[in-house]
């Protein structure tokens, strides 16, 4: 009996490794590490009519719940808190349920036409908040409203130097979608009942966010041969957290882990200063793709250009 035993054993075996040959090798995915950040705290985008901030905001929480994922960073405006007061609830739920703010600048202004002096001050204004709900935890990291970094060298280097002065690290963004570009669309449709325009929107969101991924792995393979640690931008609207359960399983699905913001800029990558002068940088790796001289991709182009700019903006009106 032991010998059969030994036999079938010996069999089973053979028959799996023969399975393992047999897979192809594309199945065995890479995993890559991606850090959620989440924009424009307490609130983005319009409001659907059946809910509020707090319960937008406890959704996507859930959704970090439900995958294990803590230390969540939200980016703050602390001007929407003055207009709305009601919002303070939903940044003491972010970091109550273990998930963590930084500086977004106090009323979002855009670096292209603000004064260097005005937009440091913009800076200053969002930290008493911060500094009230965050208490002893860490709040300096810094997300440029618009992605926009500095449209002349004096407003580059001088927030630069600003931030470095403070002890803020630069909050950069590898990994982008234009998650925002479905955030009212969905409101439009939920206001029609549109049950086919939505099923559009949440398969088109997903398609997107798995583009826009495929689009960061093929930059960072060109610039640093190799997967960085990726910094997701998204925001915190109706159909963001709507969405997130399904957008972290579907990153998962090709692959990532998810790390902290902290974890993600120890990359050694983030330590390069671009030094583009543009109106809009955008991402990290497109400033140091400009900043080398290199054209796009032609699939990141194709990528790009799959981006449904012209039906999200006339679905649902």
């Amino acid at each position: 009996m032991k010998t059969m035993r030994n036999s079938t054993t010996l069999l089973t075996l053979n028959i799996a490794l023969v399975f393992c040959f047999l897979i192809p090798s594309t199945t065995l995915l890479a995993a890559i590490d991606i850090a959620i950040t989440v924009d424009d705290l307490p609130s983005h985008g319009d409001l659907p009519t059946d809910t509020n901030r707090v319960r937008i905001a406890e959704k996507m929480i859930k959704a970090f719940d439900n995958h294990q994922i803590k230390g969540v960073y939200g980016f703050i405006n602390a001007k929407k808190v003055a207009e709305s007061p009601e919002t303070l609830k939903v940044l003491k739920k972010w970091v109550t349920s273990g998930n963590l703010l930084g500086n977004h600048t106090y009323s979002h202004p855009d670096l292209v036409k603000a004064t260097l002096s005005s937009y440091l001050d913009d800076i200053r204004a969002d930290e008493p908040l911060l500094s009230n709900v965050m208490g002893p935890l860490d709040f300096r990291f810094f997300r440029y409203p618009f992605l926009a970094e500095g449209n002349t060298q004096e407003k580059r280097d001088g927030v630069r130097k600003f931030l470095s002065e403070s002890n803020y690290k630069i909050a950069e963004v590898t990994m982008d979608f234009f998650d925002y570009e479905w955030a009212n669309p969905y409101v439009r449709c939920l206001k029609k009942n549109d049950q086919k325009s939505i099923a559009w929107l949440k398969r088109s969101f997903i398609e997107q966010a798995l583009n826009g991924m495929e689009i960061a792995q093929i930059l960072s393979k060109l610039l640093f041969a190799r997967d960085i640690k990726y910094i997701l931008l998204t925001h915190v609207g109706a159909f963001q957290a709507e969405m997130m359960d399904d957008l972290i399983t579907a990153f998962q699905s090709k692959g990532a882990r998810f790390v902290s913001l902290p974890e993600a800029l120890a990359d050694n990558a983030y330590q390069i200063n671009p030094n583009v002068i543009r109106d809009r940088t955008y991402t990290f790796l497109s400033q140091v793709r400009v900043s080398r001289g290199l054209k796009n991709p032609p699939r990141a182009e194709e990528l790009y250009s799959a981006l449904p700019e012209e039906k999200l903006a006339s679905i649902c009106k």
